[in-house]
């Protein structure tokens, strides 16, 4: 009697973001946890060329970036890889604020950064030089919301580590791409 009590328990959303949501209004929260590791993948496809992450330049902005966001949100960074177009982290928080404001802060400073469009750098002018044209279109440099998902057991975390690792090593031209499988499904 009472397995037939926990099968009816729906099993909680581990996973938030990317191709997930159909639109750009969320209808629940980000899974987030303090205790267990997190997967979190930033893609990006104008990342390319002189904006890529592997650019000389941009990758040291980018790992200045993430190492001064984790100091400022006690961010545990436990695998990173840098793969031109998109970002794989493997982290660990101390709270649910923090990791919220690690992902939004990472997610905020790095295309200001690699656009030059943050404060002091010479291309900026001063706003009120520049009145806003209503005509521009403005693009976002994120494909989508970035994708989470919370790593549950002892055997998720060394695979979520592995495919990290993969991912770096794909990068640096070390093994070849590999197709993957989609393994996680919107039902």
């Amino acid at each position: 009697m009472k397995q037939l009590l926990f099968d009816k328990i729906p099993k909680r959303k581990t996973f938030f973001g990317g191709s997930f949501l159909k639109n750009s209004h969320a209808k629940s929260a980000r899974p987030i946890s303090s205790k267990l590791p997190m997967h979190i993948v930033l893609k990006s496809s104008i990342a390319k060329g002189s904006l890529s992450f592997l650019f000389p330049k941009n990758q040291n902005t980018v790992k200045s970036i993430l190492k001064k966001s984790a100091q400022i949100f006690h961010i545990q960074i436990l695998e990173f890889s840098n793969n031109g177009n998109h970002l794989h982290l493997l982290i660990r928080g101390r709270n649910r604020n923090d990791i919220k404001n690690f992902i939004r802060t990472l997610s905020a400073l790095l295309p200001r950064y690699i656009q030059n469009k943050h404060k002091g750098h010479k291309d900026i002018k001063h706003s009120s030089m520049n009145p806003p044209n209503e005509s521009k279109k403005t693009t976002s440099f994120w494909d989508q919301r970035a994708f989470s998902r919370i790593v549950e057991s002892y055997k998720g975390y060394f695979v979520a580590r592995d495919y990290v690792l993969m991912n770096h090593l794909e990068s640096l031209g070390i093994i070849p791409y590999q197709i993957r499988k989609v393994r996680y499904s919107t039902a």
